[in-house]
């Protein structure tokens, strides 16, 4: 009888392992959507703040060299700042996704390697220095943004590594 209930109190503990993994993972997405979130504001709010100064320079222009000038340097600006923006943003997110990715698959070559002692020091290695390469590029994004008015954290691109990894890397 006792057997009997060892495989159901197996399979619910793995049950709820597996829920409160999933509540730690939407956890830590609901923080990164966040922190996200407050960096658009804040890219945003740049932006405005770009568009204003634009503005003051403009208004300058106008005074100079009359209305046409003032408006095609107001909307170049603008455009200019908009696109700046928008190919940073999609960069980092471009990079924040090969960054999860990446994560993911070598975590499978490091579960891989594990079976295979051998190769585990080696694949260690490796992964580390594509997740260096991966951070790297991510943080060089997160400058570009910086300069243009808001960054993603580089503690939040770790987040998504300790989640995604199920193996520590040491």
């Amino acid at each position: 009888m006792a057997q009997n209930r060892q495989p159901s109190e197996n399979i619910h503990e793995l049950h709820s392992s597996a829920i409160h993994f999933v509540e730690f993972v939407q956890s830590k997405y609901d923080r990164m959507r966040v922190r996200y979130d407050e960096e658009v504001q804040r890219s945003d709010a740049f932006r405005e703040a770009l568009v204003d100064r634009v503005d003051q320079v403009a208004t300058i222009a106008h005074l100079k060299a009359g209305v046409l000038r003032t408006v095609r340097a107001r909307h170049a600006a603008q455009a200019k700042a908009d696109r700046e923006i928008v190919g940073i943003r999609k960069q980092m997110d471009d990079a924040g996704n090969r960054l999860v990715t990446e994560c993911d698959r070598l975590s499978d070559s490091l579960r891989k390697a594990k079976n295979r002692k051998s190769q585990y020091k080696v694949s260690c290695i490796h992964i580390q220095s594509k997740l260096s390469r991966a951070l790297k590029q991510v943080a060089g994004l997160q400058v570009k943004l910086a300069k243009r008015g808001g960054a993603l954290y580089l503690s939040d691109q770790m987040n998504v590594i300790s989640c995604s990894a199920p193996y520590k890397i040491t």
